[in-house]
């Protein structure tokens, strides 16, 4: 089966803008290019504090809308966890983008995890995803990357992510298999979402058919799979700049 056309992979986009410096301005400029004429990207990823706003501006319903918690660092309380998702929920976010506490997995401590991950599911219950970021690049092993996948799926997830964007190392092909393996090996419904630096069609559709080949083509939907990007999506609608690399701050 040949490969997905550019503007094939545009639906699996969560369209990301988490800069330090956005403003309001920001976010509302990545809404109008969220839907284009191959149709519209899975998912807006913004801080929480645009989330209510944008709910507003998307009155139709047409986009989910993702927000991040215990974001980068992993380093809040479950039960802070689970009140920042709540409120943003409120808010009007369809889609929790929680990041467990990697470095106390590194240390060993995987109840940590646990309670973080249980809590981001509390919130969500049937009324919002959870997407786990599992940060990959820190983990760096193929153990630490399969607990952490393991972990969230038992806890209750519905994707497993492996950036944040924020640090050196983020989505690789490597990471990607070890957390589709974990999926596979769970026979659990768990979706992927590869994020962090991947800016063109050349880099995606590596994801895209590592996955294929595992689950087969009838699994590639939204559904089951995203990346998390802000520069991939004007790549895809340009082919001509398909193998430019990506650029730096690619969430």
């Amino acid at each position: 089966m040949p490969n997905m056309l550019p503007h094939e992979l545009i639906a699996f986009i969560d369209l990301t803008s988490l800069n330090d410096n956005d403003q309001w301005h920001d976010i509302e400029s990545l809404a109008h290019r969220a839907t284009t004429d191959f149709g519209p990207v899975a998912a807006l990823c913004i801080w929480p504090k645009f989330v209510e706003q944008l709910a507003q501006l998307n009155t139709h319903q047409e986009l989910a809308i993702a927000t991040v918690i215990n974001f980068p660092l992993g380093l809040d309380s479950p039960d802070v966890c689970l009140k920042q998702a709540e409120r943003a929920i409120i808010q009007g976010a369809n889609e929790i983008d929680l990041v467990i506490p990697y470095s106390d997995l590194i240390k060993g401590d995987s109840k940590r995890v646990a309670d973080v991950v249980r809590a981001g599911k509390e919130a969500c219950k049937n009324t919002a995803k959870l997407k786990v970021i599992i940060e990959s690049g820190e983990l760096v092993t193929e153990r630490n990357i399969k607990i952490a996948s393991e972990i969230s799926i038992e806890n209750g997830c519905d994707f497993i992510k492996t950036s944040t964007g924020k640090v050196p190392i983020n989505a690789t092909l490597d990471a990607a298999r070890y957390m589709l393996e974990t999926i596979k090996t769970s026979n659990l419904d768990i979706g992927f979402k590869a994020s962090g630096g991947i800016g063109n069609y050349a880099q995606a559709i590596e994801y895209v058919n590592l996955a294929k080949n595992m689950f087969g083509h009838d699994w590639l939907t939204n559904k089951h799979f995203r990346f998390g990007a802000s520069s991939l999506l004007n790549s895809l609608l340009s082919p001509n700049q398909a193998g430019q690399n990506a650029k730096e701050g690619d969430y």
